[in-house]
């Protein structure tokens, strides 16, 4: 079984944490939100980073906003998962194609 190369892990808490962390880290750090893409490259070496940055603790990447006074559409943060996207309410409601397509792609688990 091949094993991922020595990195460190910082668990990021914010935005500001882990814009920091990246600044620190310099050309080798990379941030990871799910890892099912860097993880298994890392054990097949095709990216070795020294700083591995997780944004899965960063509550404001997981929001369903509005877009501002007066706009249509959503903001939806880039930690959102397929599940919150397929269970939000305003999501289903005024968008349900989008709702739908989340169902499709994967499973729960991704």
């Amino acid at each position: 079984m091949m094993r991922a190369p020595d990195f460190r892990y910082h668990a990021a808490r914010s935005v500001k944490d882990a814009a920091r962390a990246l600044r620190d880290g310099g050309p080798g750090a990379m941030l990871i939100a799910g890892g099912t893409d860097l993880y298994p490259n890392m054990k097949r070496r095709q990216q070795t980073p020294e700083t591995v940055i997780a944004l899965a603790g960063v509550a404001a990447l997981r929001r369903v906003g509005g877009k501002g006074k007066g706009e249509e559409g959503k903001v939806l943060g880039p930690m959102i998962t397929l599940t919150q996207l397929t269970e939000n309410r305003d999501i289903r409601k005024h968008y349900p194609v989008l709702a739908r397509a989340a169902e499709l792609i994967s499973t729960p688990l991704l």
